[in-house]
């Protein structure tokens, strides 16, 4: 049997350089579902944001992963279909670690679209909103006074944003103190502004990869019929671990050591470019669109 599941990331992926969809991915995408492919979003946006960037397509999909595997949502219905949150016995001790390095953590829950999904300790505002991210942000933003537990049991993500040396000056004691019970990330993160990553602490089984197999045992696909497209550190799971992974021409360089091929930018129709080397019945489609 054959490819049976695509999984894409969408940022710097499915997302041209201006945060566009190329015109291409609606009829691409539509091909692959009469195929029987399953057409699977893995992104580290958030639910709420995540929908919004796919919403020209959002139809023709039927799972997303978000929050870089901590959730699993139905596109049609807006069901949650599985969460890794992270183990409420470390939010403490996260958070104390973020408080301690002159960070803001941000605690993400799982919730519905019309409520805040960030929330921030009232302790912590006076700093908070002195952030650009929180301005950007402010309409999904929550202050909680008390303990962040009594408004929320089940954390998907504790996160910050903030410059680039900063992140990665602390990065290193986060992953010495913290990996044996969380997983710990640092990435770019432009779409926060300018030279800003982001720090992410998820629960020790959170990755994309690891929702996607929450998925394939669902379905019954063995590893070896997935296909992964990504361009950054949080899709190397995915890209090590699938039948055959690409990483894009303006992924990092641990991306593209990860993956087995490269293909083109996302400014290049890179996706397009990857998935005709696989599937012969997407050759012509250049031509069309």
């Amino acid at each position: 049997m054959g490819y049976q599941i695509v999984a894409l990331d969408i940022d710097g992926t499915v997302l041209d350089g201006k945060g566009q969809i190329p015109s291409y991915f609606r009829p691409m995408s539509g091909m692959l579902s009469d195929m029987g492919i399953h057409v699977v979003f893995c992104t580290g946006r958030r639910w709420k944001i995540a929908l919004k960037a796919i919403k020209e397509v959002s139809n023709t999909q039927s799972v997303i992963v978000c929050s870089g595997g901590a959730l699993i949502k139905d596109l049609k219905n807006h069901y949650t279909l599985h969460s890794l949150p992270v183990p409420l016995h470390m939010v403490d001790k996260v958070a104390a670690l973020y408080r301690e390095n002159g960070l803001v953590p941000f605690f993400l829950r799982e919730c519905e679209l019309d409520k805040q999904a960030l929330l921030i300790s009232h302790s912590d505002k006076e700093k908070a909103e002195k952030m650009g991210y929180v301005r950007k942000n402010r309409s999904d933003i929550e202050y909680c006074k008390g303990e962040i537990d009594n408004f929320c049991n089940s954390l998907l993500e504790i996160y910050t944003v903030d410059k680039k040396n900063k992140i990665l000056e602390v990065a290193g004691q986060f992953d010495d103190e913290l990996s044996e019970q969380v997983r710990v990330t640092a990435l770019n993160q432009p779409i926060h502004g300018d030279d800003h990553w982001a720090l992410e602490v998820h629960g020790p089984k959170t990755t994309k990869w690891n929702a996607l197999e929450l998925l394939m045992e669902e379905w019954n696909i063995k590893d070896n019929q997935v296909v992964a497209i990504g361009d950054d550190v949080n899709d190397i799971p995915m890209l090590k671990k699938a039948g055959i992974s690409f990483a894009m021409a303006n992924a990092v360089p641990e991306a593209k050591e990860a993956a087995g091929h490269i293909t083109d930018s996302n400014d290049n129709n890179g996706v397009l470019c990857a998935l005709k080397r696989i599937f012969p019945e997407l050759r012509d489609l250049e031509l069309i669109y």
